[in-house]
C-alpha cells in the first residue's frame, strides 16, 4: 500500500481557501481545483497520520499527488490546519488520466449489464484476477493498471470499488492492521463478504480451473484463518 512522508513546518500564518472539514474530502476539493494549498480543522499528528493513510488507500485522487506532504501548524499550538500537496502530473494530464480510467471502467462494467448484482460481482472479479497481474514495481495508479494490465493491492481495490460503485452493488475497502494489504468487501445475498483480487489473482495464476474461485466471497473468519489481520 502507498506510504506517504509528512514534512512538518510551524509558520506565523498563511492564506488559503476552507475546504469541507473532512480531510479527505478537502484534498479533493483542493485536487478538483488543481489547488496546492489545502486547509483543515485542527488535528493533532495521529489523527492527521490515519486520515492521510485512509486517503491514500482508498482514493483515485491520491494517484495525481505526490506522498511527500507539508503540513503546517500555523497557530504554533501542536495541532496542524493545512497541508500542502505537490502533483505529478499537469492539470491537463489529470483530466485526460481521468477520461481514460473512466472509459475503461465503463467499458467493463457494461459488459456485464444484463447479469444479476450477484453474478456481475463474480464476473468482474473475475474478469479482474483474468486480466490483471500484480505489479512487483509497486504503481499505485489507475492508470497503470489500465495501460499495463497490472497493479497493487491499492489500485486494484480502488478501482474494482469504481466499478462496484458504477453497478450499483454496495462495496467498500478494507485495510490490515498493519496498513500493508487492502481489499474489498461487498454486500452480497444480504451479507457483507470479503474479496481480494490480489489473491484471486495468484489463485488463477496456478493454472487449476476456476482456482480464482476459492478467493471469492470469503467470510471474516476465513481470512482469519489464513492469516489477515484486520478490525471487523
Amino acid at each position: 500500500m502507498k506510504k506517504f512522508l509528512l514534512t512538518v513546518f510551524f509558520i506565523i500564518s498563511t492564506a488559503g481557501n476552507i475546504y469541507a472539514a473532512d480531510i479527505g474530502s478537502a484534498v479533493n476539493s483542493a485536487v478538483e481545483r488543481y489547488e496546492s494549498d489545502v486547509d483543515i480543522d485542527e488535528v493533532n499528528a495521529e489523527e492527521l497520520s490515519t486520515a492521510l493513510t485512509d486517503y491514500f488507500a482508498k482514493d483515485i485522487n491520491a494517484g495525481f499527488i505526490s506522498n511527500d506532504l507539508q503540513v503546517f501548524d500555523n497557530d504554533n499550538n501542536g495541532l496542524y490546519d493545512t497541508l500542502k500537496i505537490n502533483y505529478l502530473y499537469t492539470e491537463s494530464e489529470n483530466k485526460e488520466f481521468i477520461r481514460f480510467v473512466e472509459d475503461n471502467e465503463n467499458r467493463i462494467a457494461n459488459s456485464f449489464n444484463d447479469l444479476t448484482n450477484e453474478e456481475k460481482a463474480k464476473e468482474i472479479y473475475k474478469y479482474f484476477c483474468k486480466n490483471f497481474k500484480y505489479d512487483d514495481e509497486l504503481h499505485y495508479d489507475l492508470r497503470h493498471l489500465y495501460k499495463k494490465n497490472s497493479g497493487t493491492c491499492c489500485s486494484l481495490s480502488i478501482a474494482f470499488k469504481r466499478i462496484m460503485d458504477i453497478c450499483d452493488i454496495p462495496c467498500k475497502i478494507v485495510v490490515s492492521t498493519d496498513g500493508n494489504h487492502e481489499w474489498n468487501k461487498v454486500f452480497i445475498n444480504n451479507e457483507w463478504q470479503n474479496i481480494d483480487i490480489v489473491y484471486g489473482i495468484s489463485l488463477y495464476e496456478t493454472g487449476f480451473p476456476n482456482a480464482e474461485m476459492r478467493g471469492y466471497l470469503l467470510s471474516d473468519e476465513k481470512l482469519k484463518k489464513l492469516g489477515y489481520e484486520f478490525t471487523d
